[in-house]
Formats: C-alpha cells, sequence, structure tokens
C-alpha cells in the first residue's frame, strides 16, 4: 500500500482510524465544553466553541494514549 505523501509512516488504510479517533476526542471534548457554565452560555460564540473543541481534541488525541480503535468499536458476538 503506498504511503501517504507528507506523513511518513501512515498508510491510507489506517486515515479512517485516525479521523475516528479525533471524531470521538473532539465530541468528547465538545460535550464537556458545553456542559462548563462560561463556554455552554450564549456569550462564546458557536464557531469558538467548535475551534477550541476540534484544538483541544487534537491535544488529546497527539499527547493523550487512547486505547485502540478495535476495543471501541469491537463487539464480540
Amino acid at each position: 500500500m503506498e504511503q501517504v505523501g507528507s506523513y511518513a509512516g501512515i498508510s491510507l488504510q489506517s486515515i479512517p482510524v485516525y479521523l475516528l479517533l479525533l471524531l470521538l476526542s473532539t465530541l468528547r471534548v465538545g460535550s464537556f465544553l458545553l456542559s462548563s457554565p462560561f463556554f455552554g452560555s450564549r456569550m462564546v460564540p458557536l464557531p469558538v466553541r467548535i475551534v477550541f473543541s476540534f484544538g483541544i481534541g487534537v491535544w488529546v488525541l497527539t499527547n493523550i494514549k487512547l486505547p485502540p480503535l478495535e476495543i471501541l468499536v469491537g463487539i464480540d458476538l
């Protein structure tokens, strides 16, 4: 399988896995921000909350060890 040009070591098959992990971490951070008193108020515009949520979500994805995606979405029946 070919490698992505500027991202050495990432195969094209693993990109959806990273995008799903980014989505999960961003949703988790976004829900926390909406429940907080300051960011959940109408004083903070929606684009600011979205950018802040994605920024913290990317930080979580790069700095905190998350479980493998197979454990998160895999169901063995």
